[in-house]
Parts: structure tokens; C-alpha cells; sequence
């Protein structure tokens, strides 16, 4: 079961990485999606419910997106997911801080790319 959620967590952060570093297209947000709704299958509600409020800070909708709170947040997801893997050590969620690194160069053509 661990190798399983793994995998799906994989997926998951793999997918919110492309969104930061392609931005926001057809292809990402589908990946993002499938990734997303499936996590239900293997994850605690601890996790469901931080990607839930992580959903709602990256949404398009969201007027008072910001930065600090997109990290606060990611966060939070990342740390609810190692504990859901129950890994060999415990993390300190007051000094624990999780950022995407992003590598890929924005087109300032593309209008239609929002970035995670």
C-alpha cells in the first residue's frame, strides 16, 4: 500500500510542479485534475482536506492569491503526505518549509499561462 501511495503522491507533486514551470495549459491542468481526483482513493482526509485548501489558494478565481500563502499551504500538503507514508522520522512542521523549484522560462507572449 505504501508503494501505492507513493506513486500517487509522485503524481500529484509531479503534476503541481509542471503547473509552476509550464504553467497553466490544457495538458498541465488535465494532469493536475487526474492526479487530484484520485488521491481520494489512497490518501487520509489530513491530506485530502490540505490539498483542498491548497486548490482554493491556486484557483483562478481566487482575487487574493499570494505567494506566501501558495508556500503556507504547499506546505502543509507536503508535510500531511509524509505522514500519510509514515516515514522513518518525524518532520518539524514549525521549521519545515516546502518551495517549487521551477526551471522552465515563461513565454511573456502567452497570455493564457498562469503559474502555481
Amino acid at each position: 500500500m505504501r508503494q501505492r501511495k507513493t506513486e500517487h503522491y509522485r503524481e500529484l507533486l509531479s503534476s503541481i510542479s509542471d503547473l509552476a514551470v509550464k504553467g497553466l495549459n490544457d495538458e498541465t491542468q488535465a494532469r493536475y485534475a487526474t492526479a487530484s481526483n484520485t488521491i481520494a482513493l489512497i490518501a487520509p482526509q489530513q491530506v485530502i482536506a490540505a490539498l483542498a485548501d491548497f486548490q482554493g489558494e491556486i484557483d483562478i478565481s481566487n482575487p487574493k492569491r499570494s505567494l506566501e500563502r501558495h508556500d503556507e499551504l504547499l506546505t502543509k500538503l507536503v508535510l500531511a503526505i509524509r505522514h500519510s507514508l509514515e516515514l522513518p522520522f518525524e518532520d518539524d512542521p514549525s521549521t519545515f518549509r516546502f518551495r517549487l523549484v521551477g526551471g522552465g522560462k515563461k513565454d511573456n507572449t502567452d497570455q493564457t499561462q498562469e503559474k502555481v
